[in-house]
């Protein structure tokens, strides 16, 4: 009994670890609730930074999302990686991905004004097909 639960114990213990990362987002969507849209500017650093990950293809989308990290944790943890650009190579079942990209951090973030909305031209169609700005038929901006 002893030898089988230290032998259980010993084979349990013994994982795989594999570094992951994820973003959420939540749309209020809900009847009745109206929710004025956050924004934020973008720094975009000048330099491009790389990084590289390697994996089973049949994980691909996780491979890149590894890449796009460990590029970032490159450049001090910034939070996006814009202009990615992803060369992929396989061999047998074993996927490697390269990624370059442009660093950049999250500032300034403010509920949406109407400075900012003059830039940011969000529309959609009603039932009568008449063309409006999502804002003004929301009601932020009268």
């Amino acid at each position: 009994m002893v030898i089988m639960t230290s032998a259980t114990l010993a084979l349990s213990s013994c994982a795989s670890w594999q570094k992951t990362g994820s973003a959420r987002t939540a749309n209020v969507t809900h009847t009745g609730i109206i929710h004025k849209p956050l924004v934020a500017d973008l720094s975009v650093e000048p330099t491009k930074v790389n990084g590289s990950a390697t994996g089973n293809s049949k994980y691909l989308q996780s491979i890149k999302n590894e890449a796009i990290m460990n590029a970032l944790s490159t450049a001090g943890n910034a939070d996006i990686l814009v202009e990615p650009n992803f060369t992929i190579s396989t061999r047998k079942k074993v996927a490697k991905v390269d990624v370059t990209g442009y660093p950049a951090r999250y500032k300034n973030f403010r509920m949406l004004e109407d400075s900012d909305a003059t830039w940011l031209d969000i529309r959609v169609y009603d039932t009568m097909e008449k063309q409006t700005s999502i804002f003004q038929r929301r009601g932020f901006f009268k």
